[in-house]
């Protein structure tokens, strides 16, 4: 082990109290992450993944670290979180450190670097003072720990937890404006790699929604009406307007606001926007209703859990894709679209009918002969489906995704 790759104590130190304060004073992953990347020079990029092993933040802009396209960085982070230690692999030259970070016992995800040169103990144990100040951004960011800055109202965060709305409940949400008689929309937009939820909650804020919460790691929205769809919409498209970043919003309109029906909409957005983000999903505004039924099922499924099932049946396809002029993968996609008619999948896909017969043989030769029957076909159409589901793109076209698993 070489000692010259490691920073000089005086120095490590100071840059971690730098941030240390920084991050009691309000300041947010992506701002740390930058600084940590930009005061070590041992260190040429970092990744922070949340406690569903999704990005949260990453520097410089640039890195190509990311656990939803490249494996490696996902197969890493799931080591050392099923592990609870740190887990250092070799990578091109460089060498990869992940150190999870908790509160409390909890896991809430971790610090991923690329690292120069030879990686000693002491390095990796700076790597883990680094992921403590995650920790402590996590921790706020859950509400395990007071919020610094800008204070939410009390009553979203009781009416977001209460099963029940009673009369000092329905009183004291009545002062703060909100009328459980009248028709609400729940939303909730996730974690960005760009801004933090305080960021987010305050870019809200200028589009005139007032009804705003950190809740859970993420940015909640109650928002009058009943058109989810719109409403997701009408955020996202704010925050791009204010914040110039885009990101995702899920909302799902209220049943019976003044029985605890906001918490349960709560609860089933949140559900929809993690299987999402897991899923590999970033942007979009996505109108929960219009989901196929099958998300709430997998709400606890990990991600790598889902890539590994995704990838074992649309991975031969996408292979082969990419070694030829083929799209095997949008053939059996449309061609489960049209009933598994060829005559009608060929014109679809504006190809002579002899062609999509000569596809359907190379995906027998990929997957085997009963990709099309029983079980492998409902297999098959849930990976596509997710697949779908994934892309990053209106919340109005996951109807063609939720069409592909009936």
């Amino acid at each position: 082990m070489h000692v010259g790759i490691i920073e000089s104590t005086t120095r490590t130190l100071d840059l971690y109290d730098e941030q240390f304060a920084r991050v009691l004073a309000g300041a947010g992953t992506p701002e740390i992450i930058d600084a940590v990347v930009a005061g070590c020079d041992t260190i040429t990029a970092a990744l922070v993944v949340d406690g569903v092993d999704c990005e949260v933040a990453r520097a410089p802009a640039s890195a190509t670290l990311d656990p939803r396209r490249d494996r490696w960085v996902l197969d890493l982070v799931v080591e050392g979180h099923r592990a609870g230690r740190p887990v250092v692999v070799p990578r091109e030259g460089v060498n990869a450190v992940f150190h999870p970070a908790t509160v409390s016992g909890r896991y809430v995800g971790g610090l991923v670097v690329l690292a120069r040169g030879d990686v000693s103990a002491g390095f990796v144990r700076t790597v883990g003072r680094f992921a403590g100040l995650y920790s402590l951004v996590a921790a706020r960011d859950l509400a395990l720990l007071p919020p610094g800055g800008v204070e939410d109202l009390p009553v979203i965060k009781d009416l977001l937890t209460h099963h029940t709305v009673d009369s000092d409940l329905r009183v004291r949400a009545a002062r703060a404006g909100i009328d459980l008689s009248a028709e609400w929309t729940v939303a909730v937009v996730g974690p960005n790699s760009r801004a933090d939820p305080r960021r987010i909650r305050t870019a809200i804020g200028d589009c005139r929604f007032d009804l705003v919460s950190i809740h859970g790691g993420v940015v909640v929205v109650m928002a009058g009406g009943a058109d989810a769809a719109g409403t997701a919409s009408d955020i996202a498209a704010g925050i791009r307007r204010t914040a110039g970043i885009d990101v995702l919003v899920c909302a799902v309109s209220v049943d019976h606001a003044a029985s605890g029906g906001v918490m349960r909409a709560y609860e089933l957005v949140a559900e929809a926007e993690r299987f999402l983000r897991v899923a590999g999903r970033r942007v979009g505004a996505v109108d929960v209703a219009a989901l196929p039924a099958y998300v709430s099922l997998l709400k606890s499924v990990s991600a790598s859990e889902l890539a590994d099932f995704v990838g074992s049946l649309l991975g031969p396809l996408r292979e082969f894709d990419a070694a030829t002029s083929s799209e095997l993968v949008r053939t059996v996609a449309v061609f489960f679209e049209e009933n598994m008619n060829t005559a009608a999948t060929a014109r679809r896909l504006g190809l002579h009918p002899n062609t999509v017969i000569k596809r359907h043989r190379r995906i027998t030769e990929l997957l085997g002969g009963d990709w099309g029957d029983g079980a492998s076909a409902v297999n098959l159409r849930l990976a596509l489906s997710i697949d779908g589901l994934a892309a990053d793109r209106p919340a109005s076209s996951l109807r063609d995704a939720r069409s592909t698993v009936q």
